[in-house]
């Protein structure tokens, strides 16, 4: 996941926190939850990697990894009263952590023009 963070800061996207193994976060304890709500959390994000970022940064991300996104992909936004909060979160098979980071990296290398 360092690997796929690195590519996004190097492409210009801000992240706020990110896992990757959301499934485990739940299973080891990672929130402060019930005993069987962390049991269903770990069973349904099994196998998933986790993002927090910048609503904008995440909508830029989405675009730029078009090709690669399938229907296991999940982006979502908390609405508050006052509207939506400015963060939004992606949930994506953790094996393609790092299909994405590369796809990133190709992005943000520069090409022989501007060396």
């Amino acid at each position: 996941m360092a690997g796929l963070v690195q590519a996004l800061w190097a492409t210009g996207l801000d992240t706020i926190e990110c896992c990757e193994d959301t499934g485990d976060f739940y299973a080891l304890g990672g929130a402060a939850l019930s005993p069987a709500e962390r049991f269903r959390r770990a069973t349904y994000f099994d196998g998933f990697a986790y993002l927090g970022m910048p609503t904008p940064d995440l909508q830029l991300l989405l675009g730029i990894a078009h090709d690669l996104r399938d229907a296991q992909w999940a982006a979502a936004s908390v609405l508050e009263p006052t509207g939506l909060r400015p963060e939004s979160v992606l949930y994506f098979p953790a094996d393609r952590i790092d299909e994405l980071a590369e796809l990133l990296a190709r992005r943000s290398a520069p090409t022989p023009a501007q060396h």
